[in-house]
């Protein structure tokens, strides 16, 4: 499972995973944030 979220939504992304990890995207991604659909950031998953 994982969740793209924009630079404002980092927080509220981590609190959906018991134990989240985070990568940031490339700037050539296009992928909308999971919370607003602004441009998404960071990629959060879990293992």
């Amino acid at each position: 499972m994982n969740v793209v979220v924009c630079r404002n939504h980092v927080k509220e992304g981590l609190l959906t995973f018991p134990i989240p990890h985070a990568r940031k995207l490339p700037e050539f991604m296009e992928v909308p944030c999971h919370f607003c659909k602004k441009k998404a950031k960071v990629k959060l998953f879990v293992y």
